[in-house]
């Protein structure tokens, strides 16, 4: 991180002495791309993708494609479809690596001790998944209050019972393959994400992070009012 050190990270995003940038330069390692965290705080934001729902998700209809929540009953199987989408959706992405089965499930599993399916949407075309977006529950609202990060012997108590007191949400992931973009079904998942914020009286929203040259997904972040309040360095040295 080389911006933002005036606020605690939200889940699963890194944090670090303000020392370390300088510390990578004096080791003569130079940047290769930065990254950039977006905050909505409150009501601050534009809900354009929510009022526009409703003719987008008619036009979307049109191509029997429909949004809907994730199936939690049925997760092992959604997140097969998921591991799918997810490798299609950012394999242009600067330094992406595909993940296996193997992989995929790990993560699955620990997310979906955390997940709240009024956050997680998939699109899907007669039945094939072509899009997803998620967000999750800011759980380092709690863990911060953990001592020493340490969840035994109490500390899994807080986490579990004190989830239903979060208030932010880190809007995780959101892809689309190739070939489904520009349609509007990001602006479906976003609207819909923004929906359950709303009604649940969240209190912020964190969007992230997107490499800094991706101006669709920027310009799109912008145009609702996000604030770039972090960002994040990948170095790299010659060898």
């Amino acid at each position: 991180m080389i911006e933002g050190f005036d606020s605690p990270p939200v889940v699963m995003m890194p944090y670090n002495a303000t020392y370390y940038p300088a510390l990578m330069e004096g080791w003569k390692l130079n940047k290769k791309v930065d990254l950039i965290a977006w905050k909505f705080n409150g009501d601050n934001y534009d809900d354009r993708s929510v009022k526009l729902m409703d003719r987008l998700e008619e036009r979307l209809n049109r191509n029997n494609i429909t949004i809907r929540k994730i199936n939690m009953k049925n997760f092992k199987q959604e997140a097969a479809n998921l591991r799918e989408v997810y490798n299609k959706a950012w394999d242009k992405n600067a330094g992406f690596v595909p993940l296996n089965d193997e992989e995929f499930d790990y993560q699955a599993k620990d997310l979906k001790l955390v997940l709240d399916p009024d956050f997680c949407f998939v699109a899907e075309q007669d039945g094939k998944l072509v899009g997803f977006g998620a967000a999750i529950p800011d759980m380092n609202q709690i863990q911060i209050k953990i001592k020493k990060g340490r969840l035994l012997p109490t500390g899994i108590f807080k986490l579990l019972f004190g989830k239903k007191n979060v208030k932010g949400i880190r809007i995780l992931l959101l892809g689309v393959i190739d070939g489904y973009r520009k349609m509007g079904i990001e602006a479906c998942i976003y609207g819909s994400i923004i929906k359950s914020y709303r009604a649940k009286n969240f209190e912020y929203a964190e969007a992230g992070w997107t490499l800094e040259h991706n101006d669709l997904v920027n310009n799109a972040i912008i145009a609702i009012k996000g604030d770039p309040y972090k960002k994040y360095r990948i170095y790299e040295k010659a060898i």
